[in-house]
């Protein structure tokens, strides 16, 4: 299991830069994110490009989410359990 935790400082300016194929090479299980500075539609369009996550967003119940802060977490759906007692 791999698990990356990234304080991005604003989703949508590492989305112009190489995060998507950095986190498509790295490949991790869950991926955890801090200060998006994003509504969870703005988090969820970024993040499209990450096929096989489950997206959990959340955002500020402020007047501009787009500035506070808020936490998204990627988890990658296995593709089976195992399960031993």
């Amino acid at each position: 299991m791999k698990i990356i935790s990234f304080n991005v400082n604003g989703i949508r300016a590492i989305a112009g830069k190489s995060f998507i194929e950095d986190m498509k090479r790295l490949d991790p299980t869950i991926i955890c994110l801090q200060e998006t500075k994003a509504t969870c539609t703005q988090v969820m369009e970024t993040l499209s490009p990450l096929s096989g996550y489950t997206v959990y967003a959340n955002e500020a119940d402020r007047v501009l989410p787009q500035l506070s802060p808020a936490r998204t977490t990627l988890l990658k759906c296995p593709s089976s359990f195992l399960f031993s007692c």
